[in-house]
């Protein structure tokens, strides 16, 4: 990608781990009745963060047979993966009822090329699928349900083909399979977390496609499908039950289709939050992000995993890291990024860009900055990108000699709202912890089995408990130059090698008004 000019949206949208479940009523919502977004928000429900229409084409899947829930994932300067699928998902009430998803002969193919009449080129996709197990509780009173009636999710048909040779500042056309319909694809990055499936966020995604950003970077919390019971409904909790969670997985393809319109021609980079853990019986979680966009990500070529690895595009290195996968020193994430970043050839990308799921400064996960944050400081990582908290929130920054990190918030695509933000001054109950270490109040993950992890229960500081779910307006630290509560998207464009804009938009601004924009300038070291 050889732009001058390299630009990033980010649009947030963040429901927090342990936020109390209950979905803030926001005026913006009744604005938004009659805003330009386009699904009609008549028979919104109440859970505003969390709902769709019930008429919402996003709800009812294509025809059989035709492709649906198209991602392009960035890969490295010429080659992208496209992902798509075919066939509609099933749940059922044993675990063989639902049946390996078939899809018609020709479904693993992408054809493209620089003209929309001429698609010579051929990509050939690995055709996949996964399961989700879940138990429905007794204690839901449902007629003829008892707590071991075990449920099952089979997705759709998930086909990964791989895209190599293209071209920079070149826009090229894609079909898949048999599909009538031609996909546009583009250089373009932007940035997402913390969705949901709801009215707010197809707004949000509208007005961050109108930015045409040259990559998108979903920043974890997808669709929120963990606080979902098998009826559909909201039920917070997360209630486990025989060592199981929650888990709706439909809400997953009801996301798919809500994002294709930006991520079938803008390509993302990913990574996941907590609401992606979704519990099994072995262990294993974030089973649905993995399939769907975990493996995607370009993580072989950085020799990381998909919880975390790096890329550049253009001028940006781009670093992408987990909380939920151990990361204090002498732990092979820990490793992976002081090789990382001790390597970026500054010449080549002046820019460093990292992002995970909970702020920096979100005291939930105050190990994870002890650990990090002075590895972001000695390589000199320029802005970090997350969501976790609903709102947006841009940190000066934070280190004397003006050298150190802008922390960018944007958990604001569609959930409800905070209002408060649980930073170092609201935390009373808990002590806060000083190091890594074993001893001290701090959460670290624990592997569950060789790949997948999670954070051991029991130290996280709750945004519930003390703060409520509150966005902190009377206490804002000095190291805080915006908050707001308020839904919106973030963009990043990075001009030269020492100049990019942050731009924050609002969802109720007219289209492509900026309600802030602030330029960041970069030390030459």
């Amino acid at each position: 990608m050889s732009r001058s000019v390299l630009s990033i949206a980010a649009a947030l949208a963040l429901f927090g781990a342990a936020h109390a479940g209950i979905t803030v009523r926001h005026p913006e919502i009744a604005a938004l009745y009659g805003s330009s977004q386009p699904e009609a928000a008549t028979g919104f429900a109440e859970l505003g963060g969390f709902a769709l229409p019930k008429n919402s084409s996003y709800l009812q899947p294509p025809a059989e047979g035709k492709a649906e829930q198209v991602v392009v994932t960035y890969q490295s300067a010429g080659e992208v993966v496209i992902s798509w699928v075919v066939g509609h998902s099933a749940v059922c009430n044993d675990l063989t009822c639902a049946a390996v998803p078939m899809a018609p002969a020709g479904s693993d193919v992408v054809r493209y090329g620089t003209s929309r009449s001429s698609l010579k080129a051929r990509a050939y996709g690995a055709g996949g699928y996964y399961t989700q197990d879940y138990y429905f509780p007794a204690s839901l009173n449902v007629t003829g349900v008892s707590d071991n009636t075990q449920f099952n999710y089979t997705s759709g048909r998930i086909y990964s083909a791989r895209l190599t040779g293209l071209k920079s500042a070149t826009r090229y056309y894609y079909s898949l399979g048999d599909d009538d319909l031609a996909w546009p694809g583009a250089a373009l990055q932007g940035s997402m977390a913390d969705v949901s499936v709801s009215v707010n966020a197809t707004e949000t995604i509208r007005k961050m496609g109108l930015s045409n950003p040259d990559l998108l970077l979903i920043v974890g919390d997808f669709a929120y499908a963990n606080i979902f019971d098998f009826r559909g409904a909201f039920n917070y909790g997360p209630v486990v039950s025989n060592g199981l969670t929650y888990s709706y997985q439909p809400r997953w393809d009801t996301l798919g289709r809500m994002l294709e319109g930006v991520t079938g021609r803008v390509p993302v980079l990913t990574t996941q939050g907590n609401h992606e853990m979704e519990l099994q019986l072995d262990g294993s979680m974030f089973k649905a992000w993995l399939s769907r966009f975990g493996w995607n990500s370009p993580y072989s070529k950085s020799q990381g995993t998909p919880f975390y690895y790096s890329a550049n595009v253009g001028p940006v290195h781009m670093v992408s890291i987990s909380p939920y996968v151990d990361f204090v020193p002498g732990t092979p994430q820990y490793d992976w990024l002081v090789r990382d970043l001790s390597s970026v050839d500054r010449s080549v990308t002046p820019w460093v860009v990292a992002m995970w799921h909970a702020p920096c400064h979100y005291k939930e996960l105050e190990c994870h900055r002890l650990a990090v944050e002075p590895l972001l400081y000695k390589y000199g990582v320029n802005v970090a990108l997350h969501g976790h908290v609903h709102g947006y929130e841009r940190t000066l920054k934070c280190t004397e000699d003006a050298c150190g990190t802008v922390y960018l918030t944007a958990g604001n695509a569609g959930v409800g709202l905070n209002t408060e933000f649980a930073d170092s001054d609201s935390l009373t109950r808990f002590s806060r912890p000083t190091s890594y270490d074993t001893a001290s109040n701090c959460t670290r993950p624990v592997v569950t089995n060789a790949t997948l992890v999670y954070i051991a229960g029991g130290k996280i500081c709750p945004t519930r408990d003390p703060v409520s779910g509150k966005y902190c307006p009377d206490t804002q630290p000095a190291w805080s130059a915006r908050r707001e509560a308020a839904h919106g998207f973030v963009t990043l464009d990075f001009l030269t090698p020492t100049r990019a804009v942050i731009k924050y938009f609002r969802n109720l601004a007219p289209d492509g008004e900026a309600t802030e924009s602030v330029e960041l300038t970069r030390d030459l070291r």
